[in-house]
């Protein structure tokens, strides 16, 4: 009986640790090499999260994401689709995530309002866009320079993306009235911190006349 308790204790023990190492990672800002000085950047817009999982937020916004893909598209420059997915086999963060976004799952695809004039579609599994090394290579390759952000949740995955961007030497400009959080109250204090990083703040007005 000792030697089952002593095993199950070990075994509680493992998975706590794991558990552990799994929400680091899935916090955590990824580092990257600094972006080459370009004789001519271009720009980019990433549109993150867009998806059915997340409707309740992102629906505040799809008007304002909507005219930003069209604006950046008519300027014939880069408009690029961040989304969501979760492995199936990712057992212990799925059920603290409450089974939300997994892969195959009706939830992790674009909401029907969403206007995608793109086939730029990245996956992530993390906070950070950047984690999936596909998307760092594809602004390289097309030289981009300037990266703008709308989309959700901006406490977290706008917020962990645009560090990224910034430690990579991106200029960065959030997008305030395209860019949403279900915990508005905080969002305003993650704002000021992408600021004292080094981003900017705008909403699409200045942009859009």
């Amino acid at each position: 009986m000792k030697n089952i308790i002593i095993g199950l204790v070990s075994l509680l023990i493992l998975l706590v640790v794991v558990a552990a190492y799994q929400l680091s990672k899935f916090f955590s800002v990824s580092s990257g090499a600094l972006i080459a000085k370009y004789q001519n950047p271009k720009t980019a817009v990433l549109v993150m999260d867009m998806q059915i999982e997340f409707a309740d937020t992102a629906q505040k916004i799809i008007g304002e994401v909507n005219k930003t893909a069209d604006y950046f598209s008519s300027k014939n420059d880069i408009v690029i689709y961040i989304k969501t997915e979760y492995s199936k086999s990712d057992h212990i963060l799925n059920f603290v995530r409450k089974n939300s976004a997994v892969a195959g799952s009706d939830g992790v695809n674009f909401l029907p309002e969403l206007k995608v004039v793109s086939q730029n579609v990245f996956v992530k599994d993390r906070m950070d866009a950047f984690a999936n090394p596909a998307l760092d290579d594809f602004l390289v390759k097309n030289e981009i320079g300037h990266i703008y952000i709308a989309g959700l949740d901006g406490c977290y995955c706008v917020d962990k993306t645009a560090q990224a961007a910034l430690k990579r030497g991106y200029k960065v400009t959030l997008l305030s009235d395209a860019s949403v959080s279900k915990k508005e109250s905080e969002f305003a204090a993650v704002k000021e911190g992408l600021k004292a990083k080094g981003a900017s703040i705008i909403p699409t007005g200045e942009l859009i006349k």
